[in-house]
């Protein structure tokens, strides 16, 4: 079992929270989540504090991601990193870092893409909790029902304040971000828009509707359930088309009759198909809405994507209210 992050910790292994001996895939699946978490777009109560946290993240990741400075670490510790080259800063004793804010974000952004945080900035309160579960227990997973033994919130402040003036609304949070390219589907009073795509421009939270542009420069409002983001996915078990297992495919469309994408699979020739969302992994930072729970309550909530665990079929999302849930892949949509 990996140990818990420690984001104070002098030793890189415990700052992300994995095995000496641990995989590149693994050491950049934990920095994937402890960033997330301690970007200082959510912690903005405490922003001083998680640009540090955000910063130590950073330099732990670049040494033990590149395999010339995570040899020279394990041998030498921080010097010997430092002197196998690592990109302008150096490292000091303790807690301090000598990553600039910059170099974080850089790295930041070639793990996720884009600028800033992935699907916008989502600012949430800190848990207080290392954002892998508590101590002992595991994940809820809600794709076969919910074991209220392993229910858990992560709704406080850091440091145990309660102060609400920091923290977002739920309803400003997990918002799909002005920008996104989204298809429109299933309208029944404007159904000539079906079919069409748009940017989003905003979201109106009395009316819980998204604000979207057209691409012929109409301005509409949609409910989340009536849009689907086009963005890039990944195929995943097919049994019809094997061949495209593991391909990269983007969402061109959605078959809101069937419930489907229809997606462009990148294959020796650009391949048309519509896919269920069980077999469309979407990525991390992805903004999502729940769906076809046995807990009706979670259905429709707005979430986003930390972790993708593909042998369980499964997303670690976590929702607008904070909580961290494991759902089926078939319980999410985009």
């Amino acid at each position: 079992m990996a140990p818990a992050a420690n984001v104070h910790s002098a030793d890189f292994y415990e700052v992300l929270g994995v095995p000496r001996d641990a995989s590149d895939a693994d050491i950049t699946k934990a920095y994937r989540k402890l960033a997330l978490k301690h970007h200082p777009d959510r912690n903005t109560d405490r922003m001083e504090k998680a640009k540090e946290e955000f910063q130590r993240i950073g330099e732990a990741y670049e040494v033990l991601h590149d395999p010339e400075k995570r040899k020279m670490y394990d041998q030498y510790g921080k010097e010997g990193a430092d002197h196998a080259g690592a990109p302008g800063f150096h490292a000091s004793p303790g807690f301090g870092t000598g990553m600039t804010q910059e170099q974080a974000q850089q790295i930041f952004e070639s793990i996720f893409g884009g600028r800033g945080m992935p699907q916008g900035s989502y600012m949430f309160a800190g848990s207080g909790m290392d954002g892998m579960g508590m101590p002992g227990m595991s994940m809820p997973d809600m794709g076969g029902g919910i074991d209220m033994s392993e229910m858990f919130m992560s709704m406080g402040m850091p440091g145990g304040a309660t102060s609400s003036r920091s923290r977002r609304r739920p309803h400003e949070q997990c918002t799909i971000p002005a920008g996104q390219q989204v298809t429109i589907h299933g309208l029944s009073s404007s159904a000539a828009h079906n079919g069409k795509t748009g940017q989003i421009r905003g979201f109106e939270q009395t009316r819980s509707r998204y604000e979207v542009q057209l691409d012929d420069g109409t301005n509409i409002s949609v409910r989340p359930e009536n849009l689907t983001q086009l963005c890039t996915v990944t195929v995943h078990g097919l049994t019809s088309k094997p061949e495209l297992n593991g391909r990269s495919a983007r969402i061109v469309g959605m078959d809101s009759t069937s419930g489907r994408y229809v997606v462009m699979a990148q294959a020796a020739a650009p391949t048309v198909i519509r896919l269920q969302p069980a077999n469309c992994i979407l990525n991390v930072g992805t903004c999502v809405r729940l769906r076809a729970l046995n807990r009706g309550d979670l259905n429709g909530q707005r979430a986003q994507v930390l972790d993708v665990d593909r042998s369980a079929g499964r997303y670690e999302v976590q929702l607008s209210e904070g909580r961290q849930i494991r759902v089926k892949f078939e319980n999410v949509v985009c």
